[in-house]
This record gives C-alpha cells, sequence and structure tokens, in this order.
C-alpha cells in the first residue's frame, strides 16, 4: 500500500470506484466545488491500483498554515478498500493504512491540523504514536429499514407534539427546489448567530451542485410564509442533513421540526439506508438531534500544532490541543 498526492483527472477516471466504495463526500461534483484549496491524496495497492482517497483541505488563519476538513465536510471523506480476509488481517490492514495517513499528514507543510475521520475507523492508536490528540465527538445515525410508524414512535415524545400541532398551527411542509428561498433562510440562521459564512461556497452548494439526484430539501410555511428549512445532499445509502434555517419574525417550533421529519421520510422513500445527523458537540443542537431516535456514535478528531501554536492552542482550546 502507498499513498500519494494526485489530481482531478485520476479522480475523475475513478468516479465508479468513489460512488461504490466512497460517499457523496468522495464524488468529483463534490470536490470540485473546492477548486484548488483541497490536496486529494490516493491510497494504492501493490499494483498501483487505486483503492481509496481522502481529501485535506488547506487554508491560513492569522497567518497560520492550517489543514481541516473542508467546510461542510464532516470528514476528510477517508476509505480504502480492504482486501483482507481474516478479523486479524483486517485489522492489521487498516492499522498499516491510519499509520501512513499520519505519516503523510504530517509531511504536509502546517502550522495546525485539525481533521476528522469518518466513525468507521476506530483504532486511532496510529495517530497517538505520531503525537496527534486524539478527540472524540458524536453524531446521531438513524436507521431507515424500520416502518413509517416505528420511526414516529422513537421520536421523543416532544417531538411527537410538535408534528400534531402541524393542522391546528396552519403549518404546511413541502418538498422543494427553490434553493433560492432555501438559501435565504439559512442565512438569516448565519446572522443571527454571528456565524461566518461563505456565501460563496454555499451557492455552489445549491445552484452548481444540487440536483434532484443527490439532494433534496423541505420549507414549512405558517400562514403561507415561509418558516423553516432543512436541506440534505446523498448518496446511494446515506442522506446527511447539511443546512437548515428558519426566520425568527415568524418562527414556530413546529416548523423545524416538520421540515427535518420530512427531510427523513424524503430519505427513506428514496430507499437510502441511514440518516445522518451531522452531529454536534453544542449541548442544545445535540439534545435535538437526539429527540429524533437515532443511535449516537462517536467518531475522532485528531488534532496536532507546531510547539509554539500548541502551547498557546493549549491555553485557548485545552479540549482539542
Amino acid at each position: 500500500m502507498i499513498i500519494k498526492q494526485i489530481d482531478n483527472t485520476i479522480l475523475e477516471a475513478n468516479a465508479q470506484l468513489l460512488k461504490e466504495k466512497g460517499s457523496v463526500f468522495n464524488s468529483p461534483d463534490w470536490l470540485s466545488l473546492f477548486v484548488d484549496a483541497l490536496l486529494h491524496f490516493g491510497i494504492f495497492n501493490g499494483d498501483n491500483k487505486l483503492i481509496g482517497t481522502f481529501h485535506i483541505y488547506k487554508t491560513t488563519m492569522q497567518g497560520l498554515k492550517v489543514l481541516r476538513n473542508a467546510p461542510f465536510m464532516p470528514h476528510i471523506g477517508l476509505f480504502a478498500d480492504n482486501p483482507a480476509q481474516s478479523v486479524s488481517s483486517s485489522i492489521s490492514y487498516e492499522k498499516d493504512l491510519l499509520t501512513q495517513l499520519a505519516g503523510t499528514i504530517s509531511s504536509v507543510p502546517h502550522s495546525m491540523i485539525t481533521i476528522s475521520l469518518p466513525f468507521y475507523y476506530k483504532d486511532l492508536q496510529p495517530f497517538i504514536w505520531k503525537e496527534f490528540k486524539v478527540v472524540p465527538g458524536y453524531t446521531y445515525r438513524l436507521k431507515l429499514d424500520a416502518s413509517e410508524e416505528n420511526l414516529l414512535a422513537n421520536l421523543s415524545s416532544n417531538k411527537r407534539r410538535a408534528l400534531k400541532k402541524m393542522e391546528e398551527e396552519n403549518l404546511r411542509t413541502e418538498l422543494t427546489t427553490d434553493y433560492k428561498l432555501v438559501e435565504s433562510l439559512v442565512l438569516k440562521t448565519f446572522s443571527r448567530k454571528n456565524k461566518k459564512t461563505e456565501e460563496d461556497l454555499l451557492n455552489k452548494i445549491f445552484f452548481e451542485f444540487a440536483n434532484e439526484q443527490n439532494s433534496f430539501a423541505y420549507i414549512t410555511y405558517r400562514n403561507n410564509e415561509p418558516v423553516s428549512t432543512a436541506f440534505c445532499i446523498h448518496d446511494s445509502k446515506t442522506a446527511y442533513y447539511m443546512l437548515g434555517g428558519y426566520d425568527q419574525e415568524n418562527t414556530h417550533y413546529a416548523a423545524g421540526v416538520s421540515s427535518m421529519w420530512n427531510c427523513i421520510l424524503e430519505a427513506k422513500r428514496r430507499k437510502l439506508e441511514v440518516f445522518d445527523f451531522e452531529g454536534s458537540m453544542i449541548p442544545e443542537v445535540e439534545q435535538y438531534f437526539r429527540d429524533f431516535g437515532g443511535e449516537i456514535i462517536p467518531y475522532y478528531t485528531i488534532n496536532k500544532a507546531t510547539l509554539p501554536v500548541e502551547i498557546y492552542l493549549k491555553l485557548k482550546r485545552r479540549a482539542y490541543f
């Protein structure tokens, strides 16, 4: 096995592999949103055949070179086809992969590294041995093989009550392709929370990437005025809650619940297997996602910095460095 940097032509030539083995975050259409800001790496077997990829976003913060997940990506899109037949061989193969990955990432010029791995990579010893700090995070993943009635029954009582209020509160929820309206609600929420907005990238996601084959969105209306939205992207197996927003001037708790609930049902109608809420470590957001009945799943972020930067970060972000 060998890991080396690759370009877009190799990604495009292996689009079928990326589709079958990777996720939507490995697809050429998604990766093209980031142009030259992403470093693409290929994982090759002994026959020099591409068997996996990952992607690292390079940026600068206060003059420091930072390597991280690309914006709106929950992880670096790591996957590699594991050919091992036995349990022990499979563990050894994965450990070798992550050992090489740790070395490759460390060799890229940087002041700080903070990246996440997909949840199915659980053995992070190679990163600990390379003096990374490994920090757990959590997401909720909801399996969609249950009936709609069972999915509803697994919601918290608060969420079920909210959905029952839809008719009496004159609310309705509709599937939409009006991404201008979706984006406007998202931007209102970003502005209200003083959250940094990358409007150019949002525009690319909504108007260059999103289509009926890889995305869907719902809007909830109150008295015929748009109140809230939820927007998801997906591959052949998993829907990912990507963005949401609401109008604070006309908000209603049930509106956000209904937008999300209808996205879950849409994912089920599209015969997807899992709905991933792209979890948060913010307590109130975690609680909101938890109430939809998914399974809590840990994933890991790996962090590293040059010594002067690490000393500073230990004071400012002790939990992560």
